[in-house]
């Protein structure tokens, strides 16, 4: 996922721990499964994009006892506008609860 690794590396993080979820976006724009297999054979990665929706460690901080939705507030604001279109915050939390 060189591709991927390159944009993150572009947000210019010193340290963070971003958790989110890996896609490929088929023709309707959900998630495609069987696209997502066939990138990891190498050839089409450029096509995966990173959902981000949380932020457990930020900068040398612990953040797992701040609440999800302050932690959420920090991570949309570093997933600002000129971030790469393969790294993008997810407005949806895959986490149930407020905090780990």
């Amino acid at each position: 996922m060189p591709s991927l690794v390159k944009d993150l590396l572009s947000l210019g993080l010193s340290s963070a721990w971003l958790d989110g979820e890996i896609v490929v976006p088929g023709a309707n724009g959900m998630p495609d499964f069987q696209a997502l297999q066939n990138a990891f054979d190498g050839r089409h990665t450029e096509a995966l994009q990173y959902f981000v929706f949380d932020l457990p460690f930020f900068a040398g901080y612990d953040l797992r006892n701040v609440p999800l939705q302050e932690r959420r507030a920090v991570l949309s604001a570093l997933i600002g506008e000129s971030t790469p279109p393969s790294i993008r915050y997810s407005e949806i939390s895959m986490r149930r609860s407020t905090s780990y």
